[in-house]
This record gives C-alpha cells, structure tokens and sequence, in this order.
C-alpha cells in the first residue's frame, strides 16, 4: 500500500458506570488490528492514534478524531489535495446503544449511539449519531477516502446467547441535550452515516450487525491461550491479511468478513453502507457490472447470492469470471459455468459445468433476470425490406438470442416501426437509429431485464407471506391526483407525494423498494443508503420523504407509466443486479446519470436532486413476497 493511512482506533472494556457490562475483546481488537495495520500495510506508529479505556472518554473521543483525521485532512487539501490521497480510518471497538431523542425527528424516538468510558455518569451522555455524523460530515469536506469500522450493538434489543458479553447496553433515557439546529435531521438507523440527506455518501461504514442485532464477542482458540475479540474486527483482521494485491471493492471485502461471522454467528449479519463499491482504503470508485457472486463451493457444486426474489430460477446458467472481474467487455472471457439447482428466495445451489471452474468468490454473469418469459417476442413493422432484413438480421446475433425472438404476431411485447433514418420500438424507445442497429439492439435488452424484473413474483404455494407487504401513494401538495382508475392512478406533473410501505404481516421484513421509469431505468427508492436494511416489525408502516413528480427535459409524450415494486424479504438481500440506467447499464460511479431515474438512483444514494421523484424535503427463513404500485404521469 503506498498510501498514507491515518487511523483512530478507540477500544473500551471498562466502563465507569456500574450499571454498564464491562466487555472483555474491546482493548484486544485494537491491538489486533494495530498489528495488521503495522504489519500488512507498514502504517507507522505516528500515523495511528490509540485510545483505551480511560482514554476514550466523549471529549476525549471527539478532541482526537479532530486532531488525527479532520485535521490533518484539511492540511492534505490546503496543499492541494497531493496524490496518493490518504486513507482515513476510524474503528469502535465497544459499547453501541440509543439514547432519548430530543428533537422528536427519529421514528422510534431514541437516537443510536455509542457508549464512551464515562458515559451515563452526572453531566456525560453518549455520542449520538448525529455527532459522529456531524465529525464525518466536516471531514468529508476534504477527503472522500475515509473508512469507519463500528464493532458495537446498534440498538438495545437482542438476546445475549453466549456465555460472553453482548457489546450493547440499555437506553439513555435521560433528557438529552439538544443538538444545534442545522444537525436536526431525520432519523438514520446507522451511527456513522446520520448526516445531512445532502451530503454525499463520501465514506463507507463497516459495521458489526444490523439495528435489531447484537454484536458478540469471540474467543480464538487457535494458539496457547484463549483471547476474546469482537467477532467483527477478528473476521475482518483476517480477511485483511489473506487480501492479494488484487485490489477489491469494499462490498465484496465486506462480503467474505459477513461469510466467516455467519458460519460463528447466524443471527450477527454484518452491515456495509455508503461508497461500498469504493476501492478498500481508497477514493477509486470503478464501474461494477457484476453483483453475483460465488459463496460456497462443495465438489462440483456451489451456492451463490442470488435466489428467486432476483429472478433466479431452476436451470438458468450464469457465466463465471474470475474475482477481480468488475465488467465485462468483448475479449473477458469466462473461466466457467454454473446452473441452477435449487434457488432460495436469496441464494441458489448450483452445478458447475464440466470443464470450467467456480471457485469462492468469483463473479457471475446473469443472461437476464428470469420468472417470465426469458425470451421476449418482437414484430417488425417496417415497410423498407431492406431495413426489415437488417433489423431480423441484428435480432437473430448470439447476443440477442437469450433476450428476444421475432415474430409475426402484432400482439408481440414489442413492435418495432420505422420513420425515415430512425427507428423505434412503440410507446416505448423513439429515434433510434437505422444506420446503426446496435441501439436497436440495446434498447431492446433493456426493456426485456426491465420488464421481467418487474414481472419478478413468488408464486409458490408454501409462501406463508402472500399479501403481507403493500405499497400505497400518499399525496402531499399540488393537484389532486385522478384515482378514477384504480389500477394506475393519473398524476400532474408537479404534484407532491409520498410512498407509503405496509407489513401487515405476522414477522419482521425487509423492504427493498424500487423505481421503474418511463425510460426504462430501475433504481433504488427506498431505504435511501446504500448498503442499508431496515426491518419493519409486523403492523407497522414506514413512509419515503416527499417527492415530485416530473417529466425529464426531452421527453414529449403527454402521459406515461410507471411503477414502484416493493420487495419484501425474511432476510436481507440486495437487488443492484435489477438497477439500471437508461442506456440500460448500471450508471458510473463518477460520472452524472444521464436518465430521470439514473439521477434518482445518484439521489437516493448520494443526496442530490433528481427529476424524477424529486425530493422536496428530508425526511430467518427464506420467504418473500412482492408488490407494485402503477401510476401515469400527465402534463399540466
């Protein structure tokens, strides 16, 4: 690593409150990964500041993060921001907890915290996420190469089912003192990412377990004595030192440190939110392609992280690519196949075809997301023979064969038409070009992974969660919207909304809410973090912030469709593989989306506005089930 690493590592196992549980890994993990850093990746002793105990008191906390990250930071951009950019580490190893809101902003009233050596004594509260928030915030002012490691509970609830101490404790309910006005902000669920909604998702969290979850501590057996660490910071020491000089994203780092913790730990699923598909300990962020991967091998077959709720079903086959891959182009070449046995709702069990290999964490690539029709028909209605020919031509290549077929039939999902030197796909694509059909061809690609994703349903007679999810429009300001047709409710361009989100079911779930968009991109709706997952307890509702409705600069039509899909899981799951942009790709994590709902997804995960949805204010089992809401949009 010829990067300059500044860290803050603070490690606690005693605290001054009696009430509070003195843990016994806090003091070891810093010490652990003291060593990787020095060892692994030669940070010398100057550039890591440490804090144990006694030392890591609130102000304590606080007065060194902004004299070891913050401001040398600032130095760093006051000199002209001089390559290589350093890394900036902060890692918690302690206590995590909540504390009593006092700004009546958070839905369940408590702020998430965590827990410093003198915290709960007279006069000493806890840090709330809103002033760590606050700390990242000021830092990212200066450096988009900031990394946060959290081992602690992220919530006071969870069962403590090991002999060791869970690292949480229970609520401040003390008044709290009150932030200053520009902090208040809606309510997060994460510690290290309650900043301002418009503030870029500029550092990645690593954090030990989800909000429901405890965050247990772990004895290594493997030497003389016994030593107890966090599960967290154990696993994710050891990744640390099996890395390769392969660089790797922090989504797939954090992918191989949550597969180690569940093998231990089943019920500690291990969170990574903000720029996760940054470089690990760098500001790089690469385009990425592929999202599948490869979990587990077991002689010729393997399980990867994809299921039914994705589109994966029995006998689909997926390219594989070795573990670097991020995109594919022309000359990538594959180094196997896989198809699938057995999917689950988020993981399949696959066969590895003979002659190819797939081993732990290689890349796969999806032909299309299935649960429908795979192949989509089309019918050229195009008086220029010539062109016809052309365009079946184009349509019949190897690259469109698992996408489309052409056919007579006018009732096809797709007619095809013609106009001078421009082609379109009706009601859908307009101006493509007939001297170039590669467009064609593309568009076409799109609009089949689009409405198949959206035609993604889980039609199994043992579901016990059919129904159990809903998704409603709330209208806020603006005119009133027409539900004269149920179905797809019609709404003027400009009028105000909110997504309303219902488990009306009897166990916890996980939503995941997208967007599909009149110009056929996918992306996120809610949760707004990237990397986050939330559990919405049964009978209760969550509701988005507020959103307008508009049409994008270019666009002509008078009136549109378009959806929004909820999916609702037993697990956490994700569902990068179904985002897309209008082109059809997933946009580039540098450059500017060039489509409504590709600047929504940049919205949703790094706070800026949209024309789409733009918002207008801040606000165990494999089972699941799906929902959609249609409305159409109308010009004033």
């Amino acid at each position: 690593m010829n990067q300059k690493l500044q860290a803050l590592l603070v490690g606690i196992n005693d605290y001054v409150a009696e009430f509070i549980p003195d843990l016994k890994g806090c003091v070891n993990d810093i010490r652990l990964i003291e060593s990787v850093l020095k060892k692994r990746f030669d940070v010398p002793p100057n550039q890591l500041r440490i804090l144990l105990d006694s030392e890591a008191t609130h102000l304590g906390i606080k007065k060194a993060f902004r004299e070891h990250l913050i401001d040398p930071a600032k130095a760093w951009a006051a000199a002209g921001k001089p390559e290589p950019a350093p890394v900036f580490l902060f890692h918690f190893s302690g206590h995590g907890s909540q504390a009593k809101d006092p700004t009546g902003t958070k839905p369940n009233g408590l702020d998430e915290t965590i827990v410093p050596h003198d915290s709960r004594v007279e006069g000493v509260f806890d840090i709330k996420d809103w002033e760590l928030g606050e700390l990242l915030k000021e830092l990212g002012q200066y450096t988009d190469n900031t990394t946060v490691i959290l081992d602690c509970c992220h919530s006071g609830s969870g069962t403590r089912d090991t002999e060791l101490v869970t690292r949480q404790c229970p609520a401040d309910m003390r008044d709290q003192p009150a932030p200053a006005p520009s902090t208040i902000k809606a309510g997060t669920r994460s510690t290290a990412t309650a900043v301002d909604d418009d503030t870029p998702d500029n550092h990645v969290l690593f954090a030990a377990c989800s909000n429901t979850q405890c965050a247990q501590e772990h004895k290594d057996e493997t030497g003389s004595e016994t030593v107890v660490y966090g599960a967290m910071t154990f696993a994710l020491a050891g990744e640390l030192n099996r890395l390769t000089p392969d660089p790797i994203s922090c989504r797939d780092f954090h992918k191989r440190v949550a597969n180690q913790i569940w093998q231990w730990y089943p019920q500690q699923t291990p969170q990574c939110e903000g720029a996760r598909d940054r470089l690990l300990f760098s500001g790089i962020q690469p385009q990425r392609e592929l999202w599948i991967t490869v979990t587990k091998v077991e002689g010729n077959e393997c399980w990867i992280d994809a299921g039914s709720v994705h589109g994966m079903d029995k006998g689909v086959e997926l390219e594989v690519y070795p573990a670097s891959t991020s995109t594919v182009t022309e000359t990538t070449k594959p180094i196997g196949k896989i198809t699938i046995e057995s999917p689950d709702a988020t993981s399949s069990r696959c066969s590895i075809q003979p002659g190819g290999e797939a081993p732990v964490y290689a890349r796969l690539k999806p032909l299309a997301v299935t649960q429908t029709d795979l192949k989509r028909t089309v019918c050229i209605e195009v008086g220029d023979e010539k062109l016809s020919a052309a365009i079946k031509q184009r349509l019949s290549a190897a690259d469109m064969a698992d996408f489309v077929k052409v056919t007579d039939d006018k009732s096809a999902h797709f007619l095809v038409t013609a106009e001078g030197d421009s082609v379109s796909i009706a009601d859908l694509e307009f101006g493509l070009s007939a001297s170039n059909l590669e467009s064609l061809a593309a568009a076409l690609r799109k609009w089949t992974k689009y409405k198949n994703a959206l035609a993604i349903q889980n039609n199994s007679p043992e579901t016990a969660l059919s129904g159990s999810a809903s998704v409603k429009l709330v209208h806020v300001k603006g005119p009133a919207i027409d539900d004269s047709n149920e179905a797809s409710p019609a709404i003027t361009e400009g009028t105000q909304v909110r997504f309303e989100f219902t488990n009306s079911g009897t166990v916890p779930l996980y939503f995941s809410v997208l967007s599909f968009g009149y110009d056929g991109s996918v992306g996120p709706v809610w949760p707004t973090r990237a990397g986050e997952h939330i559990a919405i307890q049964p009978g209760n509702s969550v509701q988005t912030g507020a959103f307008q409705l508009g049409f994008g600069p270019n666009e002509n039509r008078t009136e549109v469709q378009e959806f929004v899909k909820l999916f609702a899981t037993r697990s956490e799951t994700e569902f990068d593989m179904l985002h897309m942009d209008a082109r059809g790709k997933q946009p580039g994590t540098r450059s500017t989306p060039s489509s409504p709902l590709g600047k929504l997804l940049q919205q949703a995960n790094m706070g800026s506005g949209t024309r789409l949805l733009q918002p207008v204010e801040v606000e165990e089992t494999e089972d699941w089930t799906a929902a959609a809401l249609s409305y159409r949009l109308v010009r004033k």
